[in-house]
């Protein structure tokens, strides 16, 4: 074989003669096939414009030929520069010449790009780092960066991404957010809207509570309070709740309740349609935080993947106070019902 002795682009392990090797058929560079489908197309794609034609290097005066160890292929690394996956065990990124090995070190930002741990990369054109970031970009940001944050969410959103500014839109459609809402909010850390859908909920359940409603709840309320007095036996307890429930006054202020779920839906629909827009947001606003506060790479990565995780006590808190704030909303129903 032709290209034995040559090194993989995307792996760095030289050609054997036993290797599956694929060629660009625009270029002509080679590749391990299981490098080449892992990465998704020639690392010299961002040449081909130009007629770039791949050659092979000069053999050196006495060479040696020696294969290196195989890499662990049960997992792929994220660039964190550009966000291209590589082969666990890759040492540098096959696509922006990232030294995936020299994670440690000043870090500093150009622009949108850390720069701090870059290493050369020996090419024709004899640039450090292409000027785009060599891979998927996300708001002038290194996909890479976004799926640090994001965790193991990151390939549904960033595909949802890419899909919104595909179509030049900012809406997407998150069942989640959709079906959990202000649970959902709190979970990924969106506070600020978690607190306005509380309040949304609260105006809504004042808004929900007719006076039949609140009548009903009144005689409920006296039962109970004459059981935990022991002024009343069980069976009168149970009694009572019954009478009460067949004494309800007749509605006449069903409209309330039918705009009440109106309002609930559209509620609904607009975290539906925008909670992506959101997490998108959040993770921009986290990632330049961080590279605001760390001053080196690891530190950076842990800024990172502290802001984006989930954190099951907010939910959980959020629970807590949405039946609080019920509770509320029908003491000040009460009181606007004047019952």
């Amino acid at each position: 074989m032709r290209y034995t002795g040559t090194d993989c682009p995307y792996c760095g392990r030289k050609f054997t003669d036993s290797d599956d090797v694929v060629t660009c058929p625009e270029c002509g560079t080679p590749a391990h096939r299981e490098c080449w489908e892992s990465a998704g197309g020639c690392p010299n794609a961002h040449k081909h414009e130009g007629g770039f034609v791949w050659e092979a290097p000069a053999p050196a005066v006495t060479p040696e030929v020696r294969e290196e160890p195989a890499a662990p292929r049960g997992e792929t690394v994220l660039c964190p520069a550009c966000g291209t996956p590589s082969p666990e065990g890759t040492e540098k990124c096959p696509v922006c010449g990232l030294d995936l090995g020299m994670l440690g070190g000043e870090v500093t930002f150009e622009g949108n790009d850390p720069v701090g741990f870059r290493r050369e990369r020996k090419e024709e054109n004899g640039d450090a780092y292409n000027a785009d970031g060599g891979g998927l970009r996300i708001d002038d940001i290194p996909a890479g960066e976004f799926a640090t944050y994001l965790g193991a969410s990151a390939p549904t959103y960033i595909f949802r991404f890419r899909r919104m500014d595909a179509r030049g839109s900012s809406r997407s459609w998150n069942w989640a957010a959709f079906f959990f809402g202000g649970a959902w909010c709190a979970l990924k850390g969106l506070h600020r809207v978690a607190l306005l859908v509380l309040a949304f909920t609260f105006a809504v359940s004042v808004l929900s509570f007719t006076k039949a409603d609140v009548a009903y709840y009144n005689s409920v309320i006296d039962v109970v309070g004459e059981a935990s007095r022991g002024e009343i036996t069980l069976s009168e307890y149970q009694s009572k709740l019954l009478e009460a429930a067949q004494n309800i006054p007749e509605e006449t202020q069903a409209w309330r309740t039918y705009l009440a779920d109106a309002l609930i839906l559209v509620k609904c629909l607009i975290l539906g349609l925008y909670g992506d827009l959101l997490i998108r947001k959040k993770a921009k606003n986290g990632i330049l935080r961080s590279r605001e506060l760390a001053h080196d790479w690891n530190t950076y990565r842990r800024y990172l993947m502290y802001g984006g995780r989930n954190r099951l006590l907010y939910p959980a808190l959020y629970i807590l106070s949405l039946g609080l704030v019920r509770v509320c909303a029908f003491f000040v129903a009460r009181l606007i019902a004047g019952v």
